[in-house]
């Protein structure tokens, strides 16, 4: 009887494996795809193109994305964001939220400019102070879906008077109603961080560039124009993916230059938003992190892991730099914090960048990388790693790479002209990454330069190698940044 069970059961696996085979091509076990809905007007649907359907800026959204979403396009001709409007958006709402979207573009605001001067058959302008508390209702309805979607305003695109071929009657037309469009994208900008959506301004990177419109025109983009925004569009949605929590701190994760990042926030900002950068193992010894972001400070990572700070990996940082400092108005000097062969990389950026460094904080950094990974002193080396960084750098040879001459510890002279601070926690039992081979050497010279620097031992909690110890006053570690960030006048 067992037997017969046993052999029943194996039919039946076989068998469902046999459909599971047979079913996998037809999408039975494939990952559901992500439907957007991009909301707008004329210039969401693509007027003045030939092909819509394949030239408009969500046509062109999903050729970006691929096969994995689903973008749907709900732009109307003369759409207003306002009730009052005619036609208005609101009687397109049934029709969006039975799409069930997983994420909502909304770009309106063109059409509410219309009246008083201009536009004399449409009255929006009548009722601009009606816009934002529309706006703001808009966004509360469409959360009440099911789907619970991730909703982004933009700005909308410009009205630009340069464009060829405009006659008096346009131009005199446009030149009332831009002021109007900037007025009602300010309210777009705060209803943004009142409402915590995504914003993606399309407007300011296309203020200048007349040869995206269509001509005789000035408001709707050309073919050229609407693959522009659906480069904007895309650019920002690959850019913030899932907001998460980390230690009770709001978490944004998203991909940068292809690479994994997150920016973690505090529940209440320090005035001019200081931050701590993390090079590497963003989730080891995380006391002073959790301090520094319960007192105000923003904390932020991008995965450059197997780049070793090498100069590819600090062009990928000059961008992020930019990007943080100038999305999220991130304070322009910041602190670097660097964990073993994280050193690699805050010494490389700092020398790169020392007007924009606030402070450096380093745990057992390596500072010479023929210490470590190659290992020409205590430590045996790493082969593979060793390898690795060759290829990273474009080194051909050991010898090459032995001449290197702009490791941590190398042309600290900019960083002490600068005055940036230095705090190193060592153990003096490290035989990873020796601190005679790396912490003296760097903190000597950078000493003799007439740098600052500090250097605590710790010998608590210390494994076999002494390479990993436990940070006995993560308050020091913490006060060190939030004095350089926040207090230091230098």
């Amino acid at each position: 009887m067992m037997l017969e069970k046993m052999k029943f059961g194996f039919r039946n696996v076989l068998f469902f494996t046999l459909v599971i085979s047979l079913n996998c091509g037809a999408g039975l076990l494939s990952k559901p795809k992500i439907k957007i809905a991009c909301v707008g007007d004329s210039i969401t649907f693509g007027a003045r193109l030939e092909n819509p359907e394949n030239d408009s800026y969500p046509a062109q959204f999903q050729k970006l994305l691929g096969d994995g979403y689903v973008v749907s396009n709900f732009g109307v001709g003369g759409a207003t964001l306002l009730r009052k409007g005619r036609p208005t958006v609101w009687n397109q709402l049934s029709k969006i939220m039975e799409s069930k979207p997983d994420v909502v573009v909304i770009s309106l605001g063109t059409n509410d400019t219309c009246g008083m001067g201009t536009c004399h058959e449409r009255k929006c302008w009548d009722y601009n102070d009606e816009f934002p508390i529309d706006y703001s209702a808009l966004i509360d309805t469409l959360r009440t879906l099911t789907t619970k979607p991730k909703i982004w305003i933009c700005a909308p695109t410009p009205m630009v008077m340069e464009t060829p071929g405009l006659s008096e009657e346009r131009v005199e037309g446009l030149s009332i109603r831009e002021p109007r469009l900037q007025s009602l994208i300010s309210h777009i900008r705060q209803l943004a961080k009142d409402k915590d959506t995504g914003f993606i301004d399309l407007n300011t990177p296309m203020s200048q560039r007349p040869e995206l419109f269509t001509i005789k025109d000035g408001v709707h983009p050309n073919k050229e124009g609407y693959s522009y925004v659906a480069d904007l569009v895309h650019d920002a949605f690959v850019h913030e993916v899932s907001d998460t929590l980390w230690k009770g701190f709001k978490r944004r994760n998203f991909v940068f230059e292809s690479k994994k990042a997150r920016l973690i926030f505090p529940e209440k900002p320090l005035k001019g938003n200081p931050w701590i950068w993390r090079a590497r193992f963003p989730d080891w010894h995380t006391k002073a992190d959790s301090i520094l972001i319960s007192d105000g400070f923003h904390l932020a990572y991008i995965d450059t892991n197997n780049k070793f700070g090498s100069p590819k990996a600090m062009a990928i940082w000059d961008e992020f730099y930019n990007y943080l400092t100038e999305k999220y108005q991130l304070q322009e000097k910041v602190a670097l914090y660097g964990v073993s062969r994280g050193g690699l990389f805050v010494y490389n950026w700092a020398k790169r960048n020392p007007e924009k460094v606030s402070c450096i904080y380093a745990e057992a950094p390596v500072c010479d990388f023929k210490s470590w990974p190659l290992g020409k002193g205590e430590f045996k080396g790493n082969r593979k790693i060793w390898g690795d960084l060759k290829n990273e750098y474009g080194f051909k040879t050991n010898r090459e790479a032995k001449k290197y001459k702009n490791n941590p510890k190398d042309n600290l002279d900019v960083l002490a002209k600068a005055n940036v601070p230095v705090l190193h926690m060592i153990s003096l039992q490290d035989k990873i990454v020796p601190p005679e081979e790396n912490t003296f050497i760097l903190v000597n010279k950078y000493i003799r330069l007439g740098g600052t620097a500090t250097v605590i031992s710790s010998n608590k909690g210390l494994k076999l190698s002494g390479h990993h110890f436990e940070i006995n006053t993560p308050e020091r570690v913490a006060d060190f940044i939030k004095y350089n960030s926040c207090f230091s006048e230098r």
